[in-house]
């Protein structure tokens, strides 16, 4: 219970969700706990790691993404594990966009499904399987440290439309490091946040496709 305190003060503290959005984050919580004493959903064992850097970041990230680009239709998310943020991110979209998570890995598809229904999010559907090049054509691909940086650009380059964007998340220096983008990308926007003031820094780039 103190743990479900100590996440909800986090969450208001931001000022980003409202009581009923924030009522289904403690949900994911509870799950989560629930679920990580019988298989490692995440490296971390510290709470206030997980609950800064896994949904505390994704809470920033996805207020952002959802206000700079809300004509989205389709979002895809590509190896989508404990559903950071792929599971809050449709928390700041209408019931009308459809998410489809692929996770190829049974015990975290099975994670996913069960998050999303209690979570009630029914707009949300996981595919258990591993994305290839132009797998599927979507408005927004997003994804969180399935692949490196650079890897996972010239993946989504193949995976959305033209005018679709590819969603590029790094935690430090090292993974914002991008040697070359596709010519068929270019960058439509970069926001920078800490987590706690003067905390972590968090990088999300937004590549949109020519």
């Amino acid at each position: 219970m103190k743990q479900d305190i100590y996440l909800y003060d986090i969450i208001a503290n931001s000022g980003l969700m409202e009581q009923n959005k924030l009522d289904k984050i403690l949900i994911h919580f509870r799950l989560f706990n629930e679920w990580s004493s019988m298989m490692n959903l995440t490296g971390l064992n510290d709470l206030k790691d997980i609950c800064e850097s896994l949904y505390l970041d994704s809470i920033i990230s996805s207020s952002k993404i959802a206000s700079l680009f809300p004509d989205v239709k389709r979002v895809h998310d590509v190896g989508s594990g404990a559903g950071f943020p792929c599971l809050i991110l449709p928390l700041f979209y209408p019931d009308s966009i459809k998410f489809f998570l692929y996770e190829s890995r049974r015990k975290r598809a099975n994670f996913l499904k069960t998050a999303i229904r209690e979570m009630g999010l029914i707009n949300v559907n996981v595919i258990q399987e591993r994305v290839t090049k132009s797998m599927f054509v979507s408005d927004m691909v997003t994804s969180r440290a399935a692949l490196p940086l650079q890897n996972w650009i010239e993946l989504g380059s193949t995976l959305v439309s033209s005018g679709g964007y590819v969603v590029a998340y790094s935690n430090t220096d090292s993974d914002n490091r991008i040697e070359n983008v596709t010519p068929v990308l270019e960058l439509s926007k970069i926001f920078d946040y800490e987590l706690q003031k003067g905390g972590k820094k968090r990088t999300v780039r937004v590549f949109k496709k020519i």
